[in-house]
């Protein structure tokens, strides 16, 4: 079991996320104190880096590996930071009804845990899914259970992990990721979509 100490230091070592022990999870925060740091060590394929966490005291929201990790003793969440995440942008013109583009390979396995998007035209909309799998040229696991319409011109739309607007978030290494289009509508120019996700495994 870990014990964090805020008079002492502010950082906190971890080895993984979960299963307590020498986990993220196992820390003891009884102790801790807002804004503390996290440091979570993972070595996948040999290759280690670390995620950084932020512990917040009041946060009593659900547990949503890799985003939010509920302490095995104590209260609070931590959080992780934004710095970690991975992103993937695909950016196509004039979208069709049946669009089929994009694929990036994702090297370890992990989690998608936030999706942007954009559109330019005159009211327009385009209705699309995101996709992830390790054969390109079949059809995919879709992220979403129903496909999703982009239609903000301004702020953009988002959906994320922890608002559980995703089924199938978790991807295993080696997977593309990519997009389908289904609809269209009004005149659109041009439709942007960010995919955010953190390799934890």
């Amino acid at each position: 079991m870990l014990f964090c100490n805020s008079a002492i230091a502010k950082q906190w070592p971890a080895i993984g996320l979960t299963g307590g022990g020498n986990a993220l999870d196992g820390i003891d925060t009884s102790e801790c104190s807002d804004g503390d740091i996290a440091l979570v060590y993972k070595n996948v394929n040999e290759l280690g880096y670390y995620l950084i966490y932020h512990y917040r005291s009041e946060s009593t929201a659900t547990e949503k590996v890799p985003v939010v990790i509920a302490p095995d003793i104590g209260s609070g969440r931590w959080r992780l930071s934004r710095s970690c995440y991975n992103s993937a942008t695909y950016v196509l013109e004039d979208p069709t009804t049946d669009e089929n583009f994009g694929s990036i390979r994702l090297t370890h396995a992990g989690t998608i845990v936030r999706v942007v998007t954009v559109v330019k035209g005159t009211s327009p909309y385009v209705d699309f899914n995101v996709k992830h799998f390790a054969d390109r040229s079949q059809d995919g696991t879709s992220l979403f259970s129903s496909n999703k319409r982009a239609n903000s011109i301004t702020t953009g739309n988002v959906w994320t992990l922890t608002n559980n607007d995703f089924t199938n978030p978790t991807f295993t290494a080696s997977q593309f990721l990519w997009i389908r289009t289904s609809a269209t509508g009004g005149t659109v120019d041009e439709i942007s979509i960010t995919v955010f996700y953190v390799y934890h495994s």
